[in-house]
């Protein structure tokens, strides 16, 4: 089993595993929490018969770029599920890999990114 919803805060807290403070504690103490309490619980999908594969994507912005910021931390986030028959098969959060200057900018890196996923190129 996976828990993608979860994958944020997991992948956030791993980039301060060098040096964590009290607030990465009580993200994964309520997260571990999250999953004890939810473990019997789970999503249920009704696929169609369409054969139709899509893909969602989302960036998220960042545009408060501070000189004494590290460069992680105004890399915008890219968000990104393929579906097929309605139902999920790939999905991934990823940070991009440069600093972009516009939400449209981040869109379409987004696209591209999740692109390469749906349409591997070898």
């Amino acid at each position: 089993m996976t828990h993608p919803h979860i994958s944020m805060a997991v992948h956030n807290c791993a980039r301060f595993s060098n040096q964590p403070t009290s607030l990465h504690e009580q993200v994964v103490e309520r997260s571990g929490n999250y999953l004890v309490h939810t473990k019997d619980l789970g999503l249920i999908f009704h696929p169609d018969t369409s054969g139709a594969i899509n893909m969602f994507i989302h960036a998220n912005f960042v545009d408060t770029w501070k000189g004494n910021l590290p460069m992680e931390c105004v890399l915008s986030r890219t968000g990104y599920v393929i579906t097929y028959n309605g139902c999920p098969v790939q999905w991934g959060s990823k940070l991009q890999s440069e600093i972009v200057l516009s939400t449209t900018e981040a869109e379409y890196i987004a696209l591209s990114m999740a692109a390469r996923e749906l349409i591997p190129l070898h």
